[in-house]
C-alpha cells in the first residue's frame, strides 16, 4: 500500500512556499506517494499537483496510490507569495 499522509479532517491547510496549495481555495488536505512521485491533494475540488519525487517504501504500493490518485485532475498549485500558478 502506498503511504498516505493525511492531515487531521477539521484542519484543512493554506497554501505555503514549498507545496503550494488548491488553485480553487488555496487549501491542501495531504499528500500521496505514489511510485516515485508525491503529489498533494485537495479533496473538496479534487484536484492534485506534483510536489517531487518519491523513493517508494514498498514495491507494490504505488499501484494502491495511483488508482486512488485516478479520480483527481492534476492542476498547478498557487503560491502564497504571489497568488500565481508556477509551471
Amino acid at each position: 500500500m502506498g503511504q498516505v499522509v493525511p492531515f487531521p479532517s477539521h484542519q484543512r491547510h493554506r497554501a505555503d512556499r514549498y507545496f503550494g496549495g488548491c488553485p480553487y481555495c488555496g487549501s491542501m488536505d495531504g499528500i500521496v506517494d505514489a511510485g516515485l512521485l508525491s503529489w498533494c491533494v485537495c479533496q473538496r475540488h479534487q484536484v492534485r499537483w506534483r510536489v517531487g519525487p518519491k523513493t517508494p517504501d514498498q514495491p507494490n504500493g504505488w499501484k494502491y496510490a495511483l488508482k486512488r490518485l485516478s479520480p483527481f485532475r492534476e492542476v498547478t498549485p498557487i503560491f502564497p507569495d504571489d497568488g500565481q500558478k508556477r509551471s
